[in-house]
């Protein structure tokens, strides 16, 4: 970004927690100005492993709860006054396939927490839609790396265009999301999976 001319901040924060939340928007606000896009990418908890939902207790779905619903709700929460106030804004949630193709690996808490963030989405874009804020997920399949390792190879072979996913992919459709381009589009889910899952 600073190659081209822009400007960037590290803010670290635990977006689960509320009021690190809003130290950090205010902490961007004050070293770049008001926050007028918001993508919220954080998915999976740190040291949590995937069980069978039956294997599983109510102390085991809280991390998952709290990364991929809780926060992404703080964070809008944090930003949207602002937005409103201004008369625009980009609200965008990274959201996943798991959200409505059920799988054996033990994602069911996962999935619900990303259908949740799906449902929260819509009803958020409706409330902002008369500010000129926008919100909206995107909705991935399997990427080219999990958790920093590559995907297996052989899986591409169930995808239509016969590959993973790339940062890049990713990048452009958020982009365009978040661009005056898209002002049209919002409570929308765009499910970016290079064709696996079109039902």
């Amino acid at each position: 970004m600073r190659a081209q001319g822009g400007e960037a901040v590290a803010a670290p924060a635990d977006v689960t927690d509320d009021t690190a939340v809003r130290a950090m928007v205010a902490e961007v606000a004050g070293r770049l100005g008001p926050v007028d896009v918001l993508v919220n990418a954080a998915g999976i908890p740190v040291g949590v492993s995937g069980a069978p939902s039956v294997d599983t207790e109510r102390a085991d779905w809280e991390p998952w709860i709290a990364l991929n619903l809780h926060a992404p709700m703080q964070t809008a929460h944090a930003v949207l006054p602002g937005m409103r106030e201004r008369g625009w804004g980009r609200v965008l949630s990274i959201s996943s396939y798991a959200s409505r193709a059920a799988s054996r690996n033990g994602l069911a808490v996962y999935g619900a927490a990303k259908a949740g963030l799906e449902s929260f989405t819509r009803h958020v874009a409706l409330e902002s839609a008369p500010f000129g804020v926008t919100v909206n997920a995107v909705a991935l399949g399997t990427m080219s790396h999990l958790d920093g390792q590559p995907a297996p190879p052989e899986h591409a072979a169930a995808i239509p265009v016969g590959r993973f996913g790339t940062p890049e992919d990713v990048g452009w459709t958020v982009g365009f999301l978040a661009s005056d381009r898209a002002g049209w589009i919002t409570g929308q889910t765009l499910h970016l999976n290079g064709g696996a899952y079109m039902a």
